[in-house]
C-alpha cells in the first residue's frame, strides 16, 4: 500500500492506476474505487470486500457531463433530483447502451468532497463503494482501514476531510414512481 496525498495522486497517469484500487474520503464515508472501465481494478474491489459479483458498484463522477456518456436524462423529475448534486444522493438510471449480459441500469453520484472531485476530474468516472467488508459498517478512519486492509489497497489517500459517516440515499429512477432503496441524510430534503 502506498500512502499518498491527493496532490501526489493526480500527478499519476491513468496507466499508473490501471488494475489498482484507491481508498479516499468522500462527503459520506471512505470509498474504495477503481476506474469504471478497469475490470482488473473493479474485480479487486469485489474480492477485497467479499462482495457478491451480482451486486453492482455505484459510480462517482465529477460532473453531469461525465454521467451523460452513460445515460440519457430527459425526465424533468430526474433533472430536479440531480440538483441535489454534489451531495449524498445516488441515482440509479437506465443505461444508454447495454452490452452482452450487462445490467440495464447504472448508479451515479457526484460527491460533495474536494478530495473526491479532484480525483474524479483527473481520472474520470470511478466505480466506488464503501470501505468495509460487504454487510459490515463502513470504516471511517485511516487506522481502521490500514489495520483491516493494508495489504489489499494499492493507494490510500491521506488527505482527511470532514464526512458525515452516513451512506448516501439511493433512489431508483428507472420507473415511476421513483423508489427509495436506501434512506440517507439527504432524503429529508427530497420529495420522491
Amino acid at each position: 500500500m502506498i500512502k499518498i496525498t491527493v496532490e501526489e495522486l493526480i500527478k499519476l497517469t491513468k496507466e499508473d492506476i490501471k488494475g489498482k484500487v484507491i481508498v479516499f474520503p468522500t462527503d459520506t464515508v471512505y470509498g474504495i474505487g477503481s476506474m469504471i472501465d478497469d475490470q482488473e481494478g473493479v474485480s479487486k474491489i469485489y474480492n477485497l470486500k467479499h462482495r457478491d459479483k451480482n451486486k453492482p458498484l455505484a459510480n462517482l463522477a465529477y460532473s453531469s457531463e461525465q454521467i451523460e456518456e452513460y445515460v440519457n436524462i430527459t425526465n424533468p423529475k430526474i433533472k430536479e433530483l440531480m440538483k441535489h448534486w454534489p451531495g449524498a444522493l445516488t441515482i440509479i438510471f437506465n443505461k444508454k447502451h447495454i452490452y452482452n449480459n450487462e445490467l440495464p441500469t447504472i448508479a451515479f453520484r457526484i460527491p460533495n468532497s474536494n478530495v473526491a472531485l479532484t480525483i474524479l476530474k483527473r481520472f474520470g468516472v470511478m466505480s466506488v463503494t464503501s470501505m468495509n467488508l460487504s454487510g459490515s459498517e463502513p470504516l471511517n478512519n485511516l487506522d481502521d482501514i490500514i489495520n483491516n486492509f493494508e495489504s489489499e489497497i494499492d493507494y490510500l489517500v491521506t488527505n482527511e476531510e470532514k464526512h458525515s459517516n452516513i451512506s448516501s440515499t439511493i433512489i431508483d429512477v428507472t420507473k415511476e414512481p421513483f423508489v427509495v432503496l436506501r434512506k440517507g441524510e439527504i432524503l429529508k430534503e427530497i420529495n420522491v
